[in-house]
């Protein structure tokens, strides 16, 4: 009856620790643009983008925001032997957009819909969006034959006129400073 009662009491606390694990959510982006996950407090979504896997964990729910703990980059971390960890948080007014490939243009981003105290309500989405006050030139095909004939070549930024007056009168101020300089020493007189 004792190893009965035991072997109940190890079968409750293995059930129990079971009901409080976090969940893992896989997300496919390639089949699927949007989804909406409810996360608990240690769940985590991971997907792969560009060869690369990210993982997003759910840390902490306060009175006013989430917080997440991102690992991106996951390949790039294991080679490298570096952690890749990002802390971050959200509320219901704010998004959170990522820039996963590097190349000033935004591919996710992560909406917070609602939370209490035991979970938040977050979308992930795959958007393409341009970072503010990045201007991205895009050239379609059609567009590209078109230029080919047409080369535009940018001058290195010494040789605009705006910058060459710039520094000409940079020059032209420490000349003067270095002419009223040597007529004051000049002048001095010295007293004993």
């Amino acid at each position: 009856m004792k190893k009965l009662t035991i072997l109940f009491l190890i079968f409750i606390v293995l059930l129990s620790s079971s009901v409080y694990a976090s969940k893992s959510i896989p997300l496919d982006f390639e089949s699927k643009e949007r989804y909406i996950v409810p996360l608990y407090k240690g769940d985590r979504v991971f997907f792969e983008f560009n060869d690369d896997n990210h993982t997003i964990i759910l840390d902490e729910i306060r009175s006013n925001r989430v917080e997440f703990d991102m690992f991106i980059y996951q390949n790039d971390a294991k080679e490298s032997g570096n952690s890749n960890l990002i802390y971050s948080s959200l509320d219901t007014y704010r998004t959170l957009r990522l820039d996963l490939d590097r190349d000033n243009i935004h591919d996710f981003e992560i909406r917070m819909s609602d939370f209490d105290d035991a979970k938040a309500i977050l979308e992930f989405s795959k958007i393409s969006k341009p970072k503010p006050g990045v201007e991205i030139v895009d050239l379609l095909e059609d567009d590209k034959e078109d230029v080919e004939d047409e080369v535009v070549v940018r001058e290195a930024f010494y040789k605009d006129p705006r910058f060459l007056i710039g520094l000409g009168v940079i020059a032209l101020i420490f000349v003067l400073i270095s002419i009223i300089d040597r007529y004051v020493r000049g002048k001095k007189e010295t007293y004993f």
